[in-house]
């Protein structure tokens, strides 16, 4: 496995144990990774039938409450097969900011998703989920930070 999903995973590890900080360092060291060049396009980084499992599950989620509803997109994205160098550094980008909303910082959260949906561009099928995901987030952060009609434009 590259280097490039081995930060990834231990990324979303120690995001999942209560270590954003780490968690962090692990996904900005990837994304520097692939922004200096170190990433190869259509890497395998996932098998084939996870990427269905993660697509099903943050798609099909029947979600009754607003309060559940919140939650439907918390937490980092593990890197899929065959991901394009956008999507790789739109993922990275996410879980980097989805670090940061975890400790409060919306305005440091709300840079690195504007950051990831810039990101998203060529690879449109695995972006469309992606691009939904980051949208949602945005919104989020404006509502966290009071800015209700912000909040709504997303």
């Amino acid at each position: 496995m590259d280097s490039i999903s081995l930060l990834t995973n231990f990324g979303i590890s120690s995001y999942y144990i209560g270590n954003p900080d780490e968690a962090e360092e692990c996904f900005s060291q990837a994304l520097f990774q692939v922004d200096s060049g170190s990433f190869r396009d259509h890497e395998k980084t996932l098998p084939s039938n996870k990427k269905a499992e993660i697509e099903t599950d943050n798609t099909t989620q029947n979600v009754s409450e607003y309060d559940e509803g919140m939650n439907v997109f918390d937490g980092p994205l593990p890197l899929l097969e065959d991901s394009k160098h956008q999507t790789v550094a739109s993922t990275l980008s996410y879980n980097i900011a989805q670090t940061y909303l975890r400790r409060g910082l919306f305005d440091r959260a709300k840079m690195w998703f504007a950051r990831a949906l810039n990101s998203c561009s060529v690879d449109v099928a695995a972006s469309s989920i992606l691009v939904l995901q980051i949208l949602h987030c945005l919104g989020y952060c404006s509502y966290r930070m009071g800015k209700d009609g912000q909040a709504m434009a997303y």
